[in-house]
């Protein structure tokens, strides 16, 4: 018998409603219905798909542990954007039996690697350098690309993001729409001091090193803080070796998809 995870956003009654939706129809079909509230990356291991139930925010809170077990997901949008998403909620019996019958392809996502003071953290968007929360002064950041000094910049933040999130905060931030099957890493600065700043596009197997001026600034990945303050005054993102497996169930127009999302 297959064990199916789902997870849903908690604080949205709808989503708690499909997710009830979604286990009658995975217990009719014959399968196993597993609520993984927690992402415990050990039982996440023992499902065969998860049902990420919720908008995108939920999706990507998903998908880094569901990564870490190999574990493709499948999600049910029933927020306002939904671009990770593969179907609506309205259309959720279909999807559960597509999935179960493996009527599905996967589309992989690369993450990025994050490691500063000794820890480690992954996104699927980005990582954001931001203030810190009681020192709101303009950080001065110097980035290395392979070891080559690429810019300085004075600047409130910085975004490293992957090609799915360039469609998320880095564009809001001017950076560019990049296509997600594109082996890239963006850096797009945020509200920089200079008429000449703008983002980079390096190699997704480049290694990229943030130095702060000083012992300060906030590191958020995929929007969940990862440290209040950087006490070693640098950071290091790399691709990493994970990939996030998304349910597909026809091919996708990206670029009709931004059109449709974005307009």
């Amino acid at each position: 018998m297959e064990n199916i995870g789902v997870y849903y956003d908690v604080n949205k009654p709808i989503a708690a409603s499909v997710a009830e939706q979604a286990i009658r129809v995975i217990e009719h079909s014959g399968a196993a219905a597993v609520c993984v509230p927690e992402l415990d990356v050990t039982q996440i291991k023992e499902l065969s798909a998860i049902l990420a139930i919720g908008g995108d925010g939920t999706i990507l809170r998903c998908a880094v542990r569901a990564a870490r077990g190999s574990v493709p997901i499948l999600g049910v949008n029933v927020g306002r954007v939904g671009f990770l998403s593969a179907a609506n909620h309205e259309e959720l019996d279909v999807a559960v039996r597509k999935t179960l019958q493996k009527e599905f392809r996967l589309d992989e996502r690369s993450l990025l690697n994050i490691v500063a003071d000794g820890e480690s953290a992954m996104a699927l968007n980005e990582l954001l350098i931001t203030r810190s929360p009681d020192d709101m002064h303009v950080l001065h950041l110097d980035v290395f690309v392979d070891g080559l000094l690429a810019v300085r910049w004075t600047c409130d933040g910085l975004i490293i993001s992957t090609p799915t999130g360039a469609s998320a905060y880095s564009l809001s931030a001017g950076g560019p729409i990049v296509a997600p099957n594109t082996n890239v890493t963006l850096i797009t600065p945020v509200c920089a001091h200079s008429l000449s700043a703008k983002p980079l596009v390096v190699p997704s197997g480049a290694v990229v090193k943030v130095q702060i001026e000083e012992p300060k600034g906030a590191l958020f990945a995929d929007g969940q803080l990862f440290k209040a303050r950087v006490v070693s005054r640098s950071c290091e993102i790399t691709q990493a070796e994970q990939k996030a497996q998304f349910i597909r169930f026809q091919p996708e127009n990206f670029f009709e998809l931004v059109r449709e999302k974005l307009k």
